[in-house]
């Protein structure tokens, strides 16, 4: 009997799930490490244009956008991209005549086309001078959109044109931010038939801009497609390109192509098309990272050197799939700090804190002191020996002595259960919550973030350790107002806050209001939140 006891209390002990690590495979655990350095590029055009009709005169407004991929190469805010993804910008820079002229065209073709004529150079040749068209304005706005909703103005640093106009279809831009996540280059040369290759960036056809099935909450999210290199080719001018299956569309152009290890091998840039069925998948092709590696070079950046961010973020990785979570739970309140509400971090942070909130005091034992725990358990099996064998009547106290002084003892088989079906979906639900609502949050009366409104609620305010939405304001306290969906509405709750959360000038502990309604924090109303359904 005290065998069996001593047998099955070592097996539970070893086979606790103190010991037990959840990680996720190699893909997943390189998807998540990349995604931050990935970066939405856009360039807004607007233009007016005065035309004459029937003797009149009318003044019309367009515009256009332009949108693609980049990522990070260097901490100091530098991304590469393609060429053709801010040709217009750089157009609008070097050689604004040709712009000018080149929106005219576009209008003037709208127009046949509006009118049901053919489109042709001597119908485009007419209307102009019968309607005698001229550009009153042009404006252009260069955007880069991180992950964390941050917006900055791009800068082009250098530049290549598109390969149809003899270039390598490279542009270097810099936005004005420090610790940026950057992303480590491979050795393109090293590429073989058959690589797993995976192309990440933002199609176009699932930009909400134009496919409205899409909620606008989710256009950073960049997509990740999946394929391998079919063919090492050469483009007109003999120069490598890499022939891929992998899916990439408009959007994805500029976006990095990485292997099993997060590394960038390519640069999305063309793809096949049918002169009648538009872009064919199965034939698309990659710059290979190479070349634009001496590009970058050429514009007198360094690369594959990480920013306090990618450390700090990878480390955090590291502990939660390894489930540190007391490390992780340091590494996470770092991390926002250099990208607040970012996505994936604060769904990070809300399982960090989920875990050790239903930690059991053993493994927070083993976890803090594991020298501590080790003695502790120790004394308790001597302990329990101890009394087994003080209990134990005398006759059950005999042993048959076998070969000497060896005694037998019986087998014992105790299963390893391991972790429960409860604690393995319990990661995944966590990871996969819902967003039901928006909050805008207004600083005397301008937007200053957007805060997604969970399933299971979101804590505003100052401090990233105990908040998934960070206002860094003196008249917000570190955690101060909960809220979380109720039916239709949403329930507002005061976390103790010094300054109080006020809904219509009257300060409240708790209360349900209704969507596209406004609370402030603080009565002067400096801090607003709009809150809003999904």
């Amino acid at each position: 009997m005290r065998n069996k006891v001593l047998v099955f209390i070592l097996i539970v002990f070893l086979a606790s799930p103190v010991f037990l690590q959840a990680k996720l495979n190699k893909v997943e655990m390189m998807v998540y490490r990349v995604k931050p350095g990935v970066a939405l590029i856009e360039t807004f055009l607007n233009f007016k244009i005065q035309y004459e009709d029937n003797g009149a005169k009318r003044l019309e407004q367009n515009g256009f956008r332009f949108s693609g991929t980049g990522f990070f190469v260097n901490p100091e805010g530098y991304l590469i991209t393609n060429g053709h993804v801010v040709e217009v910008e750089h157009k609008y820079l070097t050689n604004k005549e040709k712009l000018y002229q080149e929106v005219l065209s576009y209008f003037v073709v709208a127009k046949l086309k509006q009118a049901g004529t053919i489109v042709s150079m001597e119908n485009v040749q007419k209307w102009i001078k019968e309607h005698k068209p001229q550009l009153v304005s042009l404006q252009i706005f260069p955007k880069v959109t991180l992950t964390n909703f941050e917006e900055y103005n791009y800068e082009i640093k250098k530049f290549s044109p598109p390969m149809t106009s003899g270039g390598k279809d490279i542009a270097v831009l810099k936005i004005e931010r420090s610790n940026c996540p950057v992303l480590m280059l491979g050795d393109s040369s090293k590429v073989k038939l058959q690589q797993i290759v995976f192309p990440i960036g933002y199609p176009g056809l699932v930009d909400p801009y134009t496919f409205w099935v899409i909620s606008k909450k989710s256009r950073l999210q960049p997509t990740i497609s999946r394929g391998t290199i079919t063919s090492l080719k050469y483009d007109y001018r003999n120069m490598n390109v890499f022939q891929t299956d992998a899916a990439i569309t408009h959007g994805n152009s500029g976006g990095p192509a990485v292997d099993e290890d997060g590394k960038v091998i390519g640069i999305a840039t063309f793809g096949a098309v049918d002169p009648i069925k538009g872009q064919i998948q199965g034939y698309n092709f990659l710059i290979p990272i190479n070349t634009a590696k001496e590009f970058i070079r050429d514009a007198g950046i360094e690369y594959n050197i990480e920013s306090d961010f990618t450390k700090v973020y990878n480390k955090l990785l590291d502990a939660v799939w390894n489930e540190k979570w007391f490390e992780a739970k340091n590494y996470v309140a770092v991390a926002l700090s250099y990208m607040s509400n970012q996505p994936d971090l604060k769904k990070l942070q809300q399982l960090i804190y989920t875990k050790i909130e239903h930690m059991g005091a053993l493994k927070r034992m083993w976890i803090r002191n594991k020298l501590l725990f080790i003695l502790v358990l120790i004394l308790i099996i001597a302990v329990i020996v101890i009394l087994i064998i003080a209990l134990k009547p005398e006759s059950e106290k005999k042993v048959e002595s076998v070969a000497g002084n060896e005694v037998k003892v019986e087998d014992v088989k105790v299963e390893d259960e391991g972790k429960t079906v409860l604690e393995e979906e319990d990661d995944k639900t966590m990871l996969e919550q819902e967003v039901v609502g928006i909050a805008d949050i207004y600083v005397n009366g301008q937007l200053k973030t957007k805060c997604e409104i969970m399933d299971t609620g979101t804590i505003i305010g100052r401090d990233p350790a105990q908040s998934n939405c960070v206002i860094e304001e003196t008249m917000v306290s570190k955690a101060h107002v909960k809220i979380v969906p109720k039916d239709d509405d949403f329930e507002v709750q005061d976390l103790n806050s010094t300054n109080g959360t006020y809904y219509n000038g009257e300060k409240i502990d708790r209360k349900v209001i209704k969507a596209g309604e406004r609370i402030q924090l603080g009565k002067k109303g400096t801090v607003e939140i709009h809150i809003d359904k999904v």
